[in-house]
């Protein structure tokens, strides 16, 4: 089984493009709270140059364009597409073109959430996801 949350599966922009439009602020000019959640989690000696490598790269997404979408289908197990509604980063477009293609897909959409599932609603992200591994045992 796979499971996929608050992903991109294609971009209609260059990563380039989509991050400055995106993460427009430098680490410095970043909401307080923002800053210091990457301090907690890079530490406080790595958070402003990993979140300058996310900004200008694109994190594992690279530099270019690429699309999932005609790959998707040779992904023969089951596998939950968790998301949701609103991220401000990526679309529920995303989610539905994952799930979509997907052979055995399964989509989850959680309502009134922001980007980070695990962490807006950690009940019923966990609840979905153990749900999905349930139902699907070998």
């Amino acid at each position: 089984t796979v499971i996929t949350s608050s992903t991109q599966c294609y971009n209609k922009l260059s990563m380039p493009e989509f991050n400055k439009l995106k993460f427009g602020k430098h680490f410095q000019d970043l909401e307080p709270d923002l800053r210091q959640k990457l301090i907690h989690w890079h530490g406080k000696d790595y958070a402003k140059s990993s979140y300058d490598l996310f900004r200008k790269y694109g994190g594992a997404y690279g530099k270019g364009f690429f699309d999932l979408r005609g790959l998707l289908p040779s992904v023969t197990c089951p596998t939950l597409v968790l998301y949701p509604d609103r991220s401000s980063i990526f679309d529920v477009d995303q989610a539905v073109a994952f799930y979509q293609h997907l052979p055995k897909g399964e989509l989850a959409i959680l309502p009134n959430c922001g980007h980070n599932t695990y962490e807006n609603q950690p009940e019923e992200y966990t609840g979905l996801i153990l749900n999905f591994l349930k139902r699907h045992e070998f």
